[in-house]
């Protein structure tokens, strides 16, 4: 038998791996104590602030994405207009380098077809 930490003591079997068995008095031995109603109010309603928190960043988080992702369709968007203002450019630059080429132009255009 030796002497535990707690003030009782341990029975341990013989060998290199021994097993110990606490033979301490039940007064010498830790148990959990009670929660008052307070502590465990205030216990709870710590859990609910931490809850409430990370609802609030997962709310936040959540609008960050959906920021982003409105941000990304503008510049999609704005990236559209640009080439389809540029390929339009182009076509008005060939239309003023070559005016035979355009649709108004006598020349392309078919005998009896009118524009207006």
């Amino acid at each position: 038998m030796y002497a535990s930490e707690q003030g009782g003591f341990m029975t341990c079997g013989g060998g290199d791996d021994a097993l110990c068995y606490d033979e301490s008095p039940p007064h010498h031995k830790s148990q959990p104590k009670a929660l008052s109603e307070h502590d465990e109010a205030q216990t709870l309603q710590d859990a609910l602030d931490t809850y409430a928190e990370r609802e609030g960043s997962l709310a936040d988080l959540v609008l960050a994405q959906q920021y982003r992702a409105a941000a990304r369709r503008r510049e999609e968007t704005k990236a559209r207009i640009k080439d389809s203002l540029e390929r339009v450019d182009c076509i008005i630059g060939i239309h003023h380098r070559y005016p035979s080429l355009s649709p108004q132009s006598p020349i392309s255009r078919s005998p009896g077809e009118r524009y207006e």
